[in-house]
């Protein structure tokens, strides 16, 4: 395979679709708890308003500590194989979190969840300067653009959430991101 574009087989966009749309997911997830569902989640486990926003701290602090850890890894690993990884433990904490039936278990989907995202955006730039090194800023900006629309979801999930639960709302992104992720990882073991 070379860097051209046009080299690019439908797996190839396939696995950076399906990544993308993983990225926004990560957003959502990133601006999603506590924020959209800070009330449903407090009631629902009866929790004080610090503990309700450190579900919030667990993804962050594991999603900003990866940042930097992620560059070496990438380099070592590559990004296509990193973003597998990462969307395994995306999809096992969003998938934990829906269901987790302890306050130390909705914690530890909160902490996978914010390891799954880590190198994401990393690791999609990193294919995308190597599918497309004459177009990186424009393809960057794209991937931005839909990443960060992913956090515009917030509305519907927090709508989701007032009108059945919290649950079934987290239930649903997961069950989203389970099904991108089974299509990236298929595309991946394919190339």
């Amino acid at each position: 395979m070379t860097n051209a574009p046009e080299s690019m087989t439908l797996k190839h966009w396939l696995l950076l679709v399906c990544g993308t749309l993983l990225y926004a997911l990560v957003c959502l997830q990133r601006v999603a708890v506590p924020g959209a569902v800070f009330d449903e989640l407090q009631s629902a486990w009866a929790l004080s308003s610090a503990q309700t926003a450190a579900l919030g701290s667990v993804f962050l602090y594991l999603y900003a500590f990866l940042q930097p850890v992620s560059g070496p890894l990438l380099d070592r690993f590559g990004g296509a194989r990193m973003i597998f990884w990462s969307v395994i433990c995306f999809c096992a904490g969003s998938l934990l979190f829906a269901v987790a039936p302890t306050l130390p278990l909705l914690y530890a989907a909160r902490a996978l969840t914010g390891i799954g995202s880590g190198a994401m955006y990393l690791s999609l730039a990193k294919l995308l300067d190597r599918y497309f090194p004459r177009h990186f800023s424009m393809m960057l900006g794209a991937l931005l653009f839909i990443g960060y629309g992913g956090g515009a979801g917030v509305g519907l999930v927090s709508r989701c959430a007032a009108l059945h639960s919290w649950r079934i709302a987290f239930g649903g992104i997961a069950g989203i991101a389970t099904v991108l992720a089974f299509c990236y990882v298929l595309c991946y073991c394919r190339i």
